[in-house]
Formats: structure tokens, sequence, C-alpha cells
């Protein structure tokens, strides 16, 4: 028989070929034969807590025998209540309301929105704009996707795409590894960023970052440049957009990825780790200015889907974060994140096709080259075969394809990885490229 479902971001004759992941347990998945690999995407850099959890799957089922939806648009329900106040109070003490939607595309898409309407509300209606950065990826509904500047040429042919975004460029190059940049390279970024936020400040109705550019290549954004940016933003009543829905949940080692930098955005944006990747959850939380701007002129947030907030999704959520606060998972995180930079650093470090390991927690890039002499990328088809290889020796990696930036090998381990399988990840990877060469 034909094969029938159509996968994303693959052609529309694939499918029937792809590996056919049967069951999972702990860090493993396991495909029809019964081989099993360590999952080092974390299915889609969600799943955090591993699979077949119990505790989440008993708050599922224990939500389900209560009640499975709930209409929020005409009720409300303790569960949903409970994890909104729940992320409320992970956040920064600036934040207000919380609004639950199904995924990090939509949560970008309502990020959009309230910052355009946020400023037609306070009579501002020349801000329209949206700061985005280049190699930024947000989503693949038409707001997130106008916004996404990663794999800017799948979009060709799905315009007119949603307009008004204007894209800076990333504070990241090859002349210096990304954790170790110059004096001069971050002058350079800053007085780039400063320069071309006076040109569009009157225009300009939010900035919307990823505080680690996920998709891009694990590069965390320089200490000083979101200062920056966030002291701009402030200056010109601009609303500071974080999208934390790779970041958010403990993946760096934090909570939120914002808190390392000690900045308090206006709207943060949130989905996959805020549950495990157990059940579709998003959410979207906005401050106190943002909740006044509504309610002084007795306006509604007009934005709806139908399954948002369903509270068999936020019950997982709310097992989600109590294993993480119950089981100290942020300094785990941490500290599992140093050791496994230090060891493939160790390890790596002097390999030829090696550029550079960078990230935070349990979000690691491995920026590969083609020599060391020009730091020229390595091809996408050795990148593929790489990745291949990896695969077969039991591992699953994600990887990253920005032609203008980076080439390499991503990992998003699972927080309940212990010492002894983390280490197994490092010689997997240390033995397949050294035959690669």
């Amino acid at each position: 028989m034909e094969y029938k479902v159509c996968h994303p971001l693959r052609k529309m004759d694939s499918g029937a070929e792809l590996p056919k992941v049967e069951h999972g347990e702990g860090i493993y998945v396991f495909d029809e034969l019964g081989k099993k690999y360590i999952d080092g995407e974390c299915g889609l850099w969600n799943v955090s807590l591993g699979y077949a959890n119990k505790e989440i799957i008993q708050s599922i089922t224990e939500q389900l025998q209560k009640v499975s939806y709930v209409n929020l648009c005409d009720n409300t329900n303790s569960t949903v209540k409970q994890l909104g106040e729940e992320i409320i109070d992970l956040l920064h003490d600036d934040m207000e309301k919380i609004y639950f939607t199904c995924t990090g595309s939509e949560s970008n898409e309502l990020a959009i929105k309230l910052a355009r309407k946020y400023h037609q509300l306070k009579g501002n209606r020349q801000k329209r704009k949206i700061g985005v950065l280049e190699a930024s990826y947000h989503g693949s509904y038409y707001g997130s996707m106008s916004a996404s500047q990663y794999e800017s040429e799948f979009k060709d042919g799905y315009g007119p795409l949603l307009d008004g975004f204007s894209a800076f460029s990333i504070p990241f190059c090859r002349c210096c590894k990304s954790a170790d940049l110059s004096k001069q390279c971050k002058e350079r970024f800053e007085s780039e960023l400063a320069s071309k936020f006076e040109l569009l400040k009157d225009e300009l109705a939010g900035f919307i970052i990823e505080p680690i550019l996920g998709s891009a290549g694990i590069i965390p954004l320089p200490d000083e440049y979101v200062s920056l940016l966030e002291k701009l933003c402030k200056e010109n009543d601009i609303l500071l957009i974080c999208d934390e829905v790779a970041t958010g949940f403990g993946r760096t080692g934090r909570m939120f990825a914002y808190e390392h930098y000690g900045i308090k955005p206006d709207i943060v944006c949130m989905s996959k780790g805020i549950n495990s990747g157990y059940l579709p959850l998003g959410a979207v939380a906005f401050n106190k200015k943002i909740f006044n701007a509504f309610t002084e002129k007795d306006e509604l947030l007009f934005h709806l889907s139908t399954q948002n907030g369903n509270p068999a999704s936020c019950a997982s959520a709310l097992s989600t974060i109590n294993q993480i606060k119950r089981d100290d998972l942020l300094e785990s995180t941490r500290v599992k994140g140093e050791l496994l930079v230090n060891e493939l650093r160790t390890k790596l470090g002097e390999h030829p096709l090696v550029f550079d390991i960078r990230g935070r927690g349990l979000m690691v890039a491995i920026d590969l080259m083609e020599n060391r002499a020009t730091h020229d990328l390595l091809s996408l088809s050795k990148l593929l075969d790489l990745v291949g290889r990896l695969t077969k020796k039991g591992l699953i990696v994600g990887y990253c394809y920005s032609p203008k930036y980076v080439t390499g090998i991503t990992l998003f381990l699972p927080f309940i990885i212990n010492d002894e399988e983390l280490y197994k990840v490092v010689d997997i990877l240390e033995k397949t490229l050294l035959k690669f060469i």
C-alpha cells in the first residue's frame, strides 16, 4: 500500500523509508527491529524528562478521568489555573498574565500580534515592525515563518508573507569563536545594532530574539549585546520578546535562558520542554504594561485555537515542572552540560574538522569545518553522512546547516541522562569522527 502520511520538512514522496520508532524508555528509543538508540535530539528538543515517564503519564491519566476538555472561552478549570500561576511564579516579577497555546509556532505568532496590538492601543500606529535576528527560527505559521530568517529558501512560493520584519545581523563570526569573541568584534556588533536601531526605533513595535539561537547552530548571544538590546527597547517602548521555545524549562541550566542575562523581557514564548513533549502545549507570558494597555481600553485579546489550555496537557506540564524542581534538575543540567562540553573539547577539540564546541546546559553544538586553514563550513552532504553514521552507531543527533554561519551537529540530551550514558555519547562521537577524516 502506498505510504499516506506526509512528514514535516520532508518531500512529498518520502516517509516510507524513515526509521520506525516503536517505543521509548528513558533516554532511549527502539525501532521496529528492537535496535536501541540514545535519543540525543530529545525528540525534537522537547522530551527533556525522557520517554515513559510514569509521573507524567499518571498526571495525564488522572486528568482525563476528571475531564478531557474544557472550553476556555466560556469556562475555567483548576488544573489550567494552577499551571498559569505556577509558570508566572517561575518568571520575573513584572509578568502578569499567561495565554496557553498548542505549539511554539503559535506562541510566536501570538507574540507578534501582542506587540502590534499593544502599540495600536497606546496610539502609536506607526509602530508595526518587528526586529528579528538573521538565522533565527521562530516557527512555520504565516507570522512566525515571516519572522524566521533560518532556511529562508523554503519560503519561496508561499507568499505574500506577513510584512513588517526587519532583520538585524547576528553577533557571530568565524574569525573568532562565539564563546570568546574579540573585543573588536563585540564592539562592531554592538555598534551595528545601535546604528540600525536608531534608524528604525520609531517604527519598531517589538524585537524578538532567541537568547540562544537554536536551529542556526546553538549560538548564545553575548551578554553585552543582549544588555544593549534591552536598554534600547526600554528607552523606546519597544517590546522585547524572548523566544524560549527551545531554551525554556531548564534546557540551559536555568528555568529560562533570559535569566543568564539578567534581563526582564516583556513577552516570553514557550513550548517544547513545558511538559517534556508529552502532549501539545505552549504558552505566552506578558507583563503588566501590556495587560494594562488592554484593560484601560477594555479590549479583548483576539486569539484562539480549539485546544488552547487543554487540561490534560496542562496536567503533564505541572508534573514536568514539579520533577524539575523536586529533583534539582536545573543544577544537574548545568553540571552535566559543563561535563559534556569539557569532555567533547578534550576528546575532539583538536580534531581537524572541529571548529568549535559550545553551548549552555544540555544544549550543545559541535561546529564543523572542511579544514583549519580556512574555517570553511563542512558541506551538507558530508554532514548528513556523518549524522547517518552516528545513527548506525546507536546515537541520534540533530544537525544545523546555515551556509552563512554554521554547519554542525547539535545535541539536546535528556535531563535524566546519567554520567555513564553521557560518556557513551562522547565515545560514539569521538570514534565516529576519528574514522570520518
